[in-house]
């Protein structure tokens, strides 16, 4: 086992009639932002929880660098962890609220300088953490997740409150720490934004683990070797592709879906046969796509399509 993984195996939990985890199952390597995504109530919060020895759970284990977070001595030079944005104390300084946690593990304060530096927080360090927008608190989070220099991060939604810019930069700044070789977890609801920034990604369902691969594998997947065409001619360009051995579908009155032909192969047969068009496109999937068609099943709240509003 590599020293700087996590690994989650078979946990099960209840909270009375509920079952939060259900087998959950997984292991977040090093040199990899790991995306843990899933609808609401399908246990990634309470999963991250027992990681950090916040919850117990009635089987399974939860292991960093091979041992249960509990047993680690100064746990923030092994794994570093933002769950809660608002946890500072609002009438304490930013700083301050650093210098305590760097004192409860041994840590000196010129680290805390470091960090409030590495994360742009400098010039607001002596202010109240109250005052703070959700963006500066989630960068002091940062701050204090990388406190100890940990091989191992944890961070719950950091991309809630961030402003465009501050977009930008976490995304760079989680790659650039998995291009160290520590091993990142990062749950999101924003898809987009795992798909900009995630190497790997779990995917979790009432509990459990649907999906555990390379999000560049679960695209690929999803996309399928399906292209698109944009034709006048569409009857004629369904005869000549269908007389190929291609699956073709009627998607609007000159678009068609072909299924079983690369794009190139289309292009040849379509001009072969004087058969007019004006765009042939490999269709790609996003990672929204295959999180919806993944979850389907496993969404706990499922809201009524409004009615058309005449205009």
């Amino acid at each position: 086992m590599s020293a700087a993984e996590i690994t989650v195996a078979g946990l099960r939990k209840r909270y009375e009639a509920t079952r939060a985890l259900d087998g959950m199952s997984f292991t977040v390597r090093p040199g990899l932002v790991t995306g843990f995504v899933g609808p609401n109530g399908a246990g990634k919060s309470t999963t991250m929880r027992v990681i950090l020895g916040l919850d117990a759970v009635d089987e399974g284990t939860a292991l960093i660098e091979g041992r249960p977070y509990h047993r680690l001595r100064h746990p923030l030079s092994h794994v570093g962890s933002l769950l809660d944005a608002a946890a500072p104390h609002p009438s304490r300084s930013g700083r301050n609220h650093l210098l305590w946690l760097a004192h409860s593990q041994g840590l000196a304060a010129r680290r805390v300088d470091q960090v409030l530096d590495l994360v742009g927080l400098t010039p607001a360090a002596r202010r109240k953490a109250g005052g703070y927008s959700l963006g500066m608190r989630q960068r002091l989070g940062i701050a204090a997740a990388l406190l100890g220099d940990p091989p191992i991060v944890v961070l719950d939604e950091p991309f809630n409150g961030m402003d465009p810019d501050g977009i930008v930069w976490i995304r760079g700044f989680l790659r650039s720490l998995a291009a160290e070789g520590r091993a990142v977890l990062v749950s999101s609801h924003l898809m987009s934004e795992v798909q900009d920034t995630a190497d790997h990604l779990v995917v979790v369902g009432r509990g459990k683990a649907i999906a555990d691969a390379s999000v560049a594998d679960l695209i690929a997947a999803a996309s399928g070797n399906r292209v698109a065409v944009r034709t006048t001619a569409r009857p004629d360009a369904m005869t000549v592709l269908g007389h190929a051995g291609a699956a073709v579908a009627a998607t609007g009155r000159d678009t068609i879906t072909v299924s079983g032909l690369p794009a190139a192969r289309i292009v040849t047969l379509l001009s072969a046969s004087a058969v007019p068009f004006s765009e042939v496109s490999a269709h790609r999937a996003t990672l929204e796509d295959v999180y919806i068609e993944l979850t389907r099943e496993d969404v706990e709240f499922h809201a009524t399509t409004p009615p058309e509003v005449p205009r």
